[in-house]
């Protein structure tokens, strides 16, 4: 359940937003357009999506979330139950909203390009990438995080990825082949320390594409941004030390191995060994 003060509050929370009247609703706006409405009386919420979002938010649960049935629903509004609707689903909901509407400047995401990559903001209508992924043993072999089992455990995984970005806290960039359909990967910084101007580095990528220089590729131009458009002076990578294919591209990359620290993480009964690799801004 959602209530019109957190509607209020987190929808005010993004950039240059106001609250107007309009009508019998009350509105917010970004840049005088209206992405979101919210009608007290009957306890409800109106959002602007694109064609892609307003499917995939409409398609979790139609009963909380579905188009207006007018034609105004034609052209992205889509109307939202707050006594019904998930805190989670509706922050990713607004935020989707508001990108929507913004202007580039303000809702924009550090998209990049290697000779044959895109990397480019992870989407709700991505999701089913992200399940493939989070739930394929080959994938989730050395990662030491339970798989995913069905479609809402990739969308909540989705979350954690946007509320990462929106908090300034982390970023990851969905990997895919420069005029493909699907992404295949993921590669992102998280646990930024910013006060150390440090932090972590994960990724993982679909089997049928490894051993093809991809995450390398992907690799070397996140480390750039990392260094030259965040600032940052050191990366670190926190490795299961059987993944003998993520420390071969580690060290390849330029990462030195700093620690290693026996059973430190224990996952699925067992006590598991990490190994840590860092790379230097200057090396």
């Amino acid at each position: 359940m959602v209530t019109l003060d957190y509607v209020r509050q987190f929808a005010l929370s993004f950039e240059e937003t106001d609250e107007q009247p309009h009508f019998d609703v009350t509105s917010f706006r970004v840049k005088k357009k209206i992405f979101a409405t919210m009608n007290s009386k009957h306890n409800r919420a109106c959002l602007r999506f694109n064609e892609i979002d307003q499917n995939v938010f409409s398609s979790i649960n139609p009963e909380i979330i579905y188009p207006v049935p007018n034609k105004w629903g034609k052209y992205g509004w889509t109307l939202v139950e707050l006594k019904k609707i998930k805190k989670s689903l509706f922050k990713d909901a607004l935020t989707r909203a508001y990108c929507t509407v913004a202007p580039p400047k303000l809702a924009t995401f550090p998209e990049l390009t290697t000779d044959r990559l895109l990397l480019r903001r992870i989407g709700p209508d991505d999701s089913k990438e992200l399940f493939i992924w989070r739930s394929d043993e080959r994938i989730m072999r050395y990662l030491d995080r339970p798989r995913a089992k069905s479609i809402e455990d990739a969308y909540a995984h989705l979350r954690l990825i946007d509320d990462d970005i929106n908090a300034n806290i982390g970023i990851t960039w969905g990997i895919m082949i420069k005029g493909g359909s699907h992404l295949i990967g993921n590669i992102g910084f998280w646990k930024i320390t910013k006060e150390h101007y440090r932090a972590e580095l994960g990724y993982l990528l679909h089997p049928d594409y490894q051993k093809q220089g991809i995450m390398a590729e992907a690799l070397l131009k996140v480390l750039d941004y990392g260094f030259k458009t965040m600032k940052l002076h050191s990366v670190e990578a926190n490795v299961n030390p059987e993944n003998a294919g993520s420390i071969n591209l580690l060290e390849k990359s330029g990462f030195v191995r700093e620690a290693y620290f026996r059973e430190n993480y224990y996952y699925d009964g067992k006590f598991l060994d990490s190994a840590i690799y860092s790379l230097l801004t200057n090396r």
